[in-house]
Parts: structure tokens; sequence; C-alpha cells
């Protein structure tokens, strides 16, 4: 109770926080966030939450790795807008996965606390179940509150803890109340539904005595008191053969309980020749142990309730030699409700490293994608400067080329990279300056070198740029060779699974018909 009680304010405080913050944030940073990419942020519309939260406990993410990889992903120009905008993701991501946990947890604190337990018509004391009253409306259909019981058997010593169920099945009227009930039942849920079915015969047993079974009375088949085909029970005797000739009589029940006994309606009755009667032998019952008895007693109590006291059921204290002692097991506890509160600082903790994980794997693309287009790029860049223009000019003409319809460049950074530069130069930045960032943006060893042949270059004024340019467009191409080759070794490993498990079924179909065929 204490524990839900807290969980419910401490979940209200989160809601009404997230809440206010959401509402404060409303209307600002719309400049900050309009430039920024929907696919990325998933959760755009509490961006503005988590950047209020930023400013309002002046925290600013200041995780030196996070601000690198931005300066590598978008240049040292924009790593604090991006490292800024990253740490308010991760906020309002965990501000929502929050409000949705808490209020989770709110309902169910607040439904565990409200709920009315449905009180039990069965008590307990000891190993005695005081059954429900009797219900006359309910009485057929149900059957019996189960109580949960735990047995300690101690035999000799030697201690087992069993659990049962126990079906404390509602006390019996008076029986004539019984024997009247009983009769209307047959009359109508017996003879009426089956007297076609009994008018034009039966060749197995009848099953009538269930009728009587949830009141304790006894129910016989009264016939001709002179044949032998069918017992009072409604048990098909010896005598029904295949040879013998179909039998016609008129019947009814006796519903009978104490000295109270009454009869059924009449009704035709004929049967008709088995196919066979199935002898039965009795066997010697070997002796059991003291368990074994114990779950046959509980079954008898369960399948036969007429057979134990009318206003309560008594286990038994000892079995044989064995001494009983009967519990009842504690009520299971729902710790759902905690859990779901625990798990939201499992999940704001989850959020906080999957998307700083997302850095890294968009860090390891980008580098993947520059490695695979820098030969191409070498190669054209050392054909235009061969052809005469200038470095400027060849960025320019290759940025150009590969842009697509959209004037974008779909998942090729190195080219968004060279826009970059143009850009800068144009702003004012020193060539040299701008070619050196190139490099450091791209941050793969090929790049690199290349940066610093072209500013080499672009200082010294050498006259050997073709010829270094050349030995590193044979160079980069033996890499994205050795590339290539290492990403289909990676895959062809990938498809060995598949293809073993191929293999098997194919081994399967084609030695099992064998094994089948084999008579053991």
């Amino acid at each position: 109770m204490i524990g839900s009680l807290f969980i419910i304010i401490l979940s209200l405080l989160i809601i009404l926080g997230v809440i206010a913050f959401y509402i404060m944030s409303l209307g600002k940073y719309r400049d900050m966030i309009k430039p920024l990419n929907k696919k990325n942020y998933a959760f755009l519309f509490m961006l503005p939450a988590g950047l209020y939260f930023m400013d309002k406990f002046k925290y600013f993410g200041g995780n030196t790795k996070l601000r690198q990889s931005f300066a590598e992903l978008y240049g040292e120009k924009y790593a604090k807008f991006y490292l800024k905008v990253h740490t308010a993701n991760k906020i309002a991501t965990a501000m929502l996965f929050a409000l949705v946990l808490s209020m989770a947890s709110l309902y169910l604190n607040v439904q565990s606390i409200t709920a009315v337990k449905a009180e039990s018509p069965v008590t307990v004391n000891g190993n005695i179940i005081e059954r429900p009253s009797f219900n006359q409306e309910t009485y057929k259909t149900n059957n019996g509150d189960v109580v949960k019981m735990q047995a300690e058997i101690d035999d000799n010593g030697t201690k087992t803890m069993e659990s049962y169920d126990v079906n404390a099945n509602m006390q019996v009227p008076d029986d004539k109340t019984c024997v009247d009930l009983v009769v209307s039942d047959l009359e109508q849920n017996y003879i009426q539904v089956f007297r076609d079915q009994l008018k034009n015969g039966i060749s197995a047993d009848m099953n009538f005595t269930r009728f009587g079974s949830q009141l304790g009375c006894g129910i016989a088949i009264m016939t001709d008191p002179t044949q032998d085909y069918l017992t009072d029970a409604g048990k098909l005797t010896e005598f029904v053969t295949i040879t013998m000739e179909p039998q016609v009589y008129s019947a009814d029940f006796i519903v009978s309980k104490g000295d109270i006994s009454r009869q059924t309606s009449a009704f035709e009755l004929k049967i008709l020749p088995a196919a066979s009667i199935a002898d039965t032998q009795n066997t010697p019952a070997e002796p059991q142990d003291p368990t074994t008895q114990l779950n046959q007693y509980i079954d008898e109590i369960n399948n036969n309730p007429d057979t134990v006291n009318n206003d309560s059921i008594k286990l038994p204290e000892t079995i044989g030699t064995a001494k009983i002692t009967w519990s009842q097991p504690p009520e299971p506890v729902d710790n759902t409700k905690y859990i779901v509160f625990i798990s939201i600082l499992f999940i704001v903790a989850a959020v906080f490293i999957i998307l700083d994980r997302n850095v890294d794997e968009s860090i390891k693309k980008k580098r993947e994608s520059i490695k695979h287009d820098f030969p191409d790029f070498v190669n054209k860049y050392a054909l235009l400067l061969g052809c005469g223009l200038t470095t400027y000019d060849a960025f320019n003409k290759i940025m150009e080329d590969n842009k697509d319809i959209s004037g974008t460049f779909d998942n090729h950074p190195i080219y968004m990279e060279l826009e970059t530069i143009l850009r800068e130069i144009d702003l004012g930045k020193a060539e040299v300056h701008a070619y050196e960032d190139f490099g450091l943006r791209c941050r793969i060893t090929e790049a690199m070198k290349f940066s610093s042949l072209v500013t080499q270059n672009l200082r010294r004024g050498t006259n050997d740029l073709l010829m270094q340019l050349k030995e590193q467009v044979a160079d980069v191409w033996q890499m994205h060779k050795a590339n290539i080759r290492r990403k289909g070794e990676e895959a062809g490993t990938l498809l060995m699974l598949p293809m073993i498990l191929s293999l098997v079924s194919v081994l399967l179909v084609v030695i099992y018909p064998a094994f089948a065929s084999i008579k053991f």
C-alpha cells in the first residue's frame, strides 16, 4: 500500500513535469529546429522541451568525444549546434518514454489500491473448509469455489509439501428439494431432449446419473423387471449380443435421496443389439504411498461432492502413519506495477546509449561511403587537373556532375564535403586551410594524404602533383578492390547459415523415407 502510494506520487510528478516542460517550450526554438531533418529526429515535436530543459538547468551535454564526432559529421563550425540538438533529442525522447511509462505505472498502482477484492464465500480454518450456501439459480453451473491448500506430509520424519485445489461445492438443500430439482432437470434436459433417440433405440450405456451427482441424489431407471438387458444404473449387460432382437420397454426414472423418492414421466425405450461387450477384470490394488492416497482423497472430494459433509469439508490430518498439516499458500504478489515504474530508469539509460551509438553508426557509414567514392573522386580530379583546370574549378565540376535530380548528394558525403570546401572559399576562407579541413573532416588516411598533396602543391608549387596523384589513384583502387573483396567474404560468411539449413532440410527429405520404411 505504502509502496503504491509512493510510486503514484512519483509518477504524478514525472507526468506533470514533462507536461510543464512541453507547454513552456511551445513557440520557442523554432528557428533552431527548422533546418533539422525529421528522418533523423523521430520525436521532433518534443525537441523544444529538451532544449528548454537544457537551458533551464544549464546542461549542454559536455562530451568531448561526441563533439568530435559531430565535428567530423558536420564540420567544426556546426559541431556545437548539433551536439546541443543531439543532447536535447536524448532528453526529449527520454521524457516521452518516461511520460508513457509513468502513466501506465499510475494506472496500475491506482487500480491496485482502489480495486475491491471479491470476498470469497468459502472460509478455511485449518483443515476445515466451510462450504457456501445453496443457490438454486446457479447450482447446475457452479462447480464450487476452488480453494488452494498446502499439505505438509510428515511420514516418519520424511516431510514433503504438496499443493492441492479443493472444490468447495455449495451446500445441498433438504432431501425433498433435491429430489424435486433432479426430477425437473431429468424431464427437461434428458427425457425431452433425447426422447426420439431413446425411442429409436440405444446400443450403449446410458449417462443419466450425472444429473443427481451435484445434489447427492440416486437415480435408477425402471423397465420390465423380468428383462436382463439393462441394469438400474443404465448399463448394458452381457446379454446384449449381436444376435438379439431389439427390445422395447416403457421406462421411467426414480430419483431418491434419504427417505424421499419420486418418479419421472414415462417414456419409450428400445434396446438395440450391441457390437460387443468388453469383459473387465479386477486387478488387486498395490500398496500406495501417503501422497498418492491423499491425491485420491482430494480427487474423490472434487469429483463426488455428495460424499462429504454438507456444511464443510474436513481434510484428513493423518493417512496411515503420516501426519498432515494443512495451510493456505500466500497470495501471489503482482509486481508488474513496480516493474513498470522501475523500468523508466532502464529505458532512459537505454535511450541515451542507443542515440549515442547512432552517432557512431553515422560516422562509420560516412567513412565507408567516402572510402567507396574516393577512388573515383581522385581519378576525376587528376583527369581534370591534367586538362588544365584549377583545384577549385575541378572540385566545382566534380560536385556539379554528381548532384542528383533534386540537387543534393544522397548518401555521398564526399561530394557534400566538396560543397562545404567551395562554400568556405567563397566566404573568404583561404584555399589551403579549406583543403586541410577537408582531410580532417573525412578522417580517412586516403583523404588526409590527398589533402596533404594538394596543400603542399599550393604552398610550394611542385611540378610532380599529377605523378603523385596517379600513384595515389593506383593505391586507392587497390585498396578499393581489397575492401570490396572483404565485404564479399563477409557476405559469403553470412550466407553459410541458410546454406547449412538448406542442406539439412534436403538431407531430412532424402533420409526420412528410408528410416520410416524400417520396422523396428
